[in-house]
């Protein structure tokens, strides 16, 4: 036994003795993985903060600027700028315009080549909640459920239970970003853009909020695939709580997921707030 497997498995140990026979949903659950989606929102206020009211938006301005966040900002990812930097994402965006109809399990397996039954399905269940009739204060409620059943799974690897709360946790915090005041800038600058380009306002016009949100997270899982989700996400986790606890699991899963495949999740973070805001501006 190494000495990873050693840590992981004294602090499971460690876990069940707290009374709780299913110690999964402490380690898997919302507020470990809620950063992740939080930090997309920042990478969006971010950019908002660096585009002047009177510049011609552009897909580039949402781009770069969410790529620099993530490159030199927000601490657990600056480390991987290498990866992030100089790295495009238009062709998510034009895939997005082109196919907006396209399930979310579908996306998922023409990212990774091949059918996994057991994420597809909860994958199936968001797609109907984001493109549900429910109000967006009942969808987040729905996404919390989907959460706690992910956590308690006796049918998901850690990896997959990665994945997914990763999934969740985008497509959550963007619902509650899209449909509150948390993006009123937002909404004031394309109004802007609006008065600016009057020859040119009908795709800001009547902004359907929900599926803004929907092409956000369709853009995370298009660009992050379940093979980058390696390492040992359990043992990061629980060593976080232990020592440093909550404010220490971003970087510990961060740490864990390995340089290429956090590079890589934090670039889909980016990517899908750019598929968000550039569905809906001029080229």
């Amino acid at each position: 036994m190494n000495s990873e497997d050693e840590f992981q498995n004294i602090n499971s140990s460690d876990l069940k003795s707290r009374n709780s026979q299913n110690y999964d949903s402490e380690v898997f659950s919302t507020e470990n993985f809620d950063f992740f989606g939080q930090e997309h929102n920042n990478a969006l206020n971010y950019a908002l903060t660096q585009i002047f009211d009177d510049d011609h938006l552009t897909y580039e301005d949402i781009e770069n600027n969410t790529n620099y966040y993530f490159s030199n900002i927000y601490e657990p990812t600056s480390n991987f700028n290498d990866e992030l930097n100089g790295i495009s994402y238009k062709d998510a965006f034009e895939e997005h315009i082109n196919n907006p109809e396209t399930s979310l399990a579908n996306l998922f397996k023409l990212k990774n080549g091949y059918a996994y039954p057991q994420i597809e399905s909860h994958l199936s269940t968001l797609d109907e909640i984001l493109n549900s009739s429910e109000t967006y204060e009942k969808k987040m409620e729905l996404i919390l459920n989907m959460d706690s059943n992910i956590g308690n799974s006796e049918n998901l690897l850690d990896e997959d239970k990665t994945y997914l709360l990763l999934t969740t946790s985008i497509a959550r915090n963007s619902i509650e970003y899209w449909n509150t005041s948390l993006s009123d800038g937002w909404r004031d600058l394309i109004d802007i853009q609006v008065i600016n380009q009057p020859e040119n306002p009908a795709q800001t016009q009547g902004i359907d909020w929900d599926k803004v949100a929907v092409a956000d997270i369709a853009g995370f899982i298009r660009n992050f695939g379940r093979g980058a989700v390696t390492g040992a996400v359990r043992g990061a986790i629980i060593g976080a709580l232990s020592s440093g606890g909550t404010g220490a699991i971003p970087g510990a899963i961060i740490g864990a997921l390995g340089w290429g495949a956090a590079s890589g999740a934090q670039r889909a973070a980016a990517a899908s707030g750019a598929v968000a805001v550039a569905s809906w501006i001029w080229d």
